[in-house]
């Protein structure tokens, strides 16, 4: 089954007050098309589970900056400056917990054994992703993305490279396809104006 779908297409899964869960670690490996759309989309009282807010101007930062969020469940904040000042000011609510309650709750969400931290929609990254929705991710990606693969009712990867299915040599994909619904190709910067 062919998973490759547009960006347009991929947020409109997105609607206002949806919970999602934002692959990446900080700076790094982060579905960066997918959160410049929805910021564009400006959907807002979205829940956030991620690992962090990134920064002002990347990755879930970039919703934190344009106000898209009335609650965040992560395990970090301190690179984002307008995250701190949302919470002190009473406009964001936040949770946060270490990275292993956070795996944890994850996984029993996976598990269904949670669903307060089940999520409508993952966004991902994978550096390698097959049009069956089989993901190869580098470095820290690889943290949760299997566990928000599993706790959310859509996953959306953004590939970085898009390939056949025998295309992947030996490497074994870390998240497999069936848990992936839509596959979306990365795209470069000014693109975004004609989504």
């Amino acid at each position: 089954m062919n998973k490759l779908i547009t960006i347009e297409e991929a947020i409109n899964t997105i609607e206002d007050g949806a919970v999602i869960m934002i692959g990446g670690f900080l700076g790094s490996d982060l579905p960066e098309s997918l959160i410049d759309a929805i910021v564009k989309k400006g959907v807002k009282d979205l829940t956030l589970i991620a690992n962090d807010t990134g920064f002002t101007n990347l990755g879930p930062g970039k919703m934190v900056a344009a106000k898209q969020f009335k609650k965040i469940i992560v395990s970090y904040i301190g690179t984002n400056q307008e995250a701190k000042r949302q919470i002190q000011a009473g406009e964001l609510e936040v949770e946060l917990l270490s990275q292993e309650e956070l795996y944890q709750k994850l996984l029993q969400a996976g598990f269904g054994q949670d669903s307060n931290y089940y999520a409508d929609v993952a966004l991902l990254f994978a550096n390698k992703v097959d049009r069956h929705g089989n993901m190869v991710a580098k470095y820290t990606n690889r943290n949760m993305n299997n566990l928000m693969a599993l706790a959310s009712q859509t996953t959306v990867v953004e590939a970085l490279e898009v390939v056949e299915a025998n295309e992947f040599e030996s490497t074994i994909p870390q998240t497999p396809g069936i848990f992936v619904d839509y596959v979306v190709e990365k795209v470069h910067e000014g693109i975004l104006e004609k989504v």
